[in-house]
């Protein structure tokens, strides 16, 4: 791989809004408040080698293409187990039908863990709400005051690893998928046994007939 990608994003009235470029991959990312045909410029970065490349976009709001085995509509609770070429990105729309918190968790699956997993997460207007990255899991939660479809974006950080992945979205209230052997509805006093995998996390909803004082310890 000597070749380095270039990528360049113009605006509808054919304004840069900026470049990037990289060893093996390039990203242009941006806010924007004027709706029109944009354009993205690949190129090899110094032109002087042959480049053999993938280009993705995703625009939000929006229904994006779906790749199938890759992007998927994530519902409440739901994990999906995913893999992602070098430079590529994954797709999952969330529908959250009631105010209150949501919360993506991603987690590297691969045996060689030499990818870093990030995730960010847009809320139905198109705003990011923030991101995460760490060596082998992210997570983003977040208080939400808006219904609508939320999307979440998946790829290895510096987007120079191929990632195999396990992603999770959780939506409160509501009434989570549960996942066997791993989520159970706990009753008063139940103790469970679980494993979480790398990047997972586990669900465990507690009825609560009379007001006074809950506690959960794990």
């Amino acid at each position: 791989m000597s070749a380095e990608p270039f990528v360049e994003l113009f605006d509808p009235s054919g304004i840069s809004l900026g470049s990037d470029t990289g060893s093996s991959d390039a990203a242009v990312q941006f806010a924007v408040s004027e709706t029109g045909q944009y354009r993205a410029v690949v190129r090899e970065s110094f032109n002087d080698e042959p480049l053999e490349f993938r280009v993705r976009a995703l625009t939000t709001p929006g229904t994006p293409e779906i790749i199938t085995g890759r992007d998927n509509l994530l519902s409440n609770g739901e994990e999906f187990l995913g893999s992602l070429p070098i430079g590529g990105f994954s797709v999952f729309p969330i529908d959250v039908a009631t105010t209150g918190t949501i919360r993506v968790s991603v987690g590297e699956t691969g045996t060689e863990l030499n990818a870093e997993p990030f995730v960010e997460l847009f809320d139905p207007s198109g705003n990011s709400l923030g991101t995460d990255t760490g060596a082998g899991g992210a997570a983003v939660q977040f208080a939400v005051s808006q219904t609508g479809q939320y999307t979440a974006v998946v790829r290895d950080s510096f987007n120079d690893e191929a990632l195999e992945f396990r992603v999770r979205a959780l939506a409160a209230p509501g009434t989570p998928e549960l996942i066997a052997d791993r989520d159970n509805l706990l009753s008063n006093g139940e103790e469970s046994l679980g494993v979480v995998p790398l990047g997972g996390f586990a669900v465990f909803p507690i009825d609560v007939s009379t007001a006074g004082t809950i506690r959960v310890s794990v």
